[in-house]
C-alpha cells in the first residue's frame, strides 16, 4: 500500500507541472527579458493601460471638482438673490402697507373735509338736487 501512496504523490507533483495555465514563476521572466528584451518590454502593456487609466480617471476627477466648485459658485450667487429678493419683497410690501395707510388718511381728511363743509355751509354735492343740510 505503501508503494501505490508514493506514486499518487509522485503522479501529483507530475501533474502540476504540466497544467498549461498556470503562472511561470517570476524566476523564468527575469531569464526570459534576459535572453530577449523585445518579448518582455520595459514597461508591460498593462502597466501603461493601468497608468493611462490613471491619468484619466485624475483628470475627469478635476474636471468634476473643477464642476463642484462652479455648482457651488451658482449656488451662493441664487442664494445672495434670493435673499435680496426677499429684501426687496420686503420693502415692496412695507410700501404697500405705507400705501394703504395714506389711502385710508387720505380718505379720512376727504370725508372730515366734507363734514366740515357741509356743518359750515359751504359744501355742495355734484347732484344740483341735493344739498347738504343748512345750505339754500
Amino acid at each position: 500500500m505503501r508503494r501505490g501512496e508514493d506514486q499518487d504523490i509522485e503522479d501529483s507533483d507530475d501533474s502540476e507541472d504540466e497544467i498549461p495555465h498556470k503562472r511561470p514563476s517570476t524566476k523564468t521572466i527575469s531569464r526570459s527579458h534576459e535572453l530577449n528584451p523585445i518579448a518582455y518590454p520595459e514597461e508591460p502593456y498593462y502597466l501603461k493601460e493601468l497608468n493611462r487609466v490613471k491619468e484619466n480617471t485624475e483628470e475627469a476627477l478635476g474636471q468634476q471638482r473643477g464642476n463642484l466648485r462652479n455648482i457651488r459658485e451658482y449656488q451662493r450667487e441664487a442664494c445672495a438673490q434670493l435673499r435680496r429678493s426677499r429684501k426687496n419683497k420686503a420693502k415692496q410690501t412695507e410700501i404697500d402697507r405705507v400705501k394703504g395707510s395714506i389711502r385710508r388718511l387720505e380718505e379720512r381728511v376727504k370725508t372730515a373735509r366734507n363734514a366740515i363743509k357741509k356743518f359750515t355751509g359751504q359744501g355742495k354735492l355734484n347732484d344740483a338736487k341735493l344739498k347738504w343740510v343748512g345750505v339754500e
